[in-house]
């Protein structure tokens, strides 16, 4: 299954899931598109609610998202990338996360710091 960006990549369901990845252009729709029939559910940082869980209590947040998850927006709560490393190391499935944000610099620094080794960056 392809899918069209607006910057000319065809992106399939297969690449998604090969590692987790972490998609910093055109990733809210091409994501969500992706996940359509599928269980994996969604939530957005840019809910007040979710950014205060995910900041002051990351792990209940993993707990309550549990994999398959796409989390968008995830510059917003840094503090869950030491809980997705965990969660990615015990579990080794590929694709149990998706991560999405639209602040790229600052995110791909947490990224670079918090998950190297294991998020593939588009």
């Amino acid at each position: 299954m392809f899918f069209q960006t607006n910057t000319n990549k065809d992106v399939t369901a297969q690449w998604v899931s090969e590692k987790h990845r972490l998609v910093t252009a055109n990733a809210r729709l091409l994501l969500k598109k992706l996940m359509e029939g599928t269980n994996r559910k969604y939530v957005s940082l840019d809910d007040i609610a979710m950014r205060y869980l995910a900041k002051n209590d990351p792990e209940s947040f993993i707990k309550t998202f549990s994999p398959p998850v796409f989390i968008d927006e995830v510059q917003y709560a840094p503090e869950l990338f030491s809980y997705i490393k965990i969660q990615a190391d015990n579990r080794q499935r590929a694709g149990d996360y998706w991560l999405s944000g639209s602040q790229i610099f600052r995110l791909m620094r947490g990224v670079s710091e918090s998950l190297a080794g294991r998020v593939g960056v588009a």
